[in-house]
């Protein structure tokens, strides 16, 4: 007899809705940042990259949080939603700020 698997981890899950709408999200944003990055003068850069990274983190957070888990919003959403964010502003930063991706 076969037994399955139990998953004794607290790693969330991710399914193909949230990792496509993450993806689709990541690739807009990708494709906007750089655009908007030449638009606008150097002060309002950071601010792009803020919002970007605030946006896929959120983005992220909500796939987590009410897509594959019905959490809703609690303090799970907020820390996911804050450590993404910082996650994605470092390597946003390494990208565009340091000038490797433009």
């Amino acid at each position: 007899m076969e037994e399955k698997m139990k998953n004794d981890t607290n790693m969330p899950k991710i399914g193909f809705k949230s990792s496509f709408l993450i993806l689709g999200v990541t690739f807009i944003v990708l494709f906007a940042v750089p655009f908007l990055l030449e638009r606008f003068s150097p002060g309002i850069q950071w601010l792009v990259l803020i919002l970007s990274s605030l946006l896929i983190g959120a983005t992220i957070a909500y796939a987590c949080c009410f897509i594959e888990t019905e959490k809703r919003i609690g303090s799970s959403f907020w820390v996911l939603l804050g450590i993404s964010s910082l996650f994605i502003f470092i390597i946003e930063f390494f990208l565009f700020g340091l000038g490797i991706y433009l």
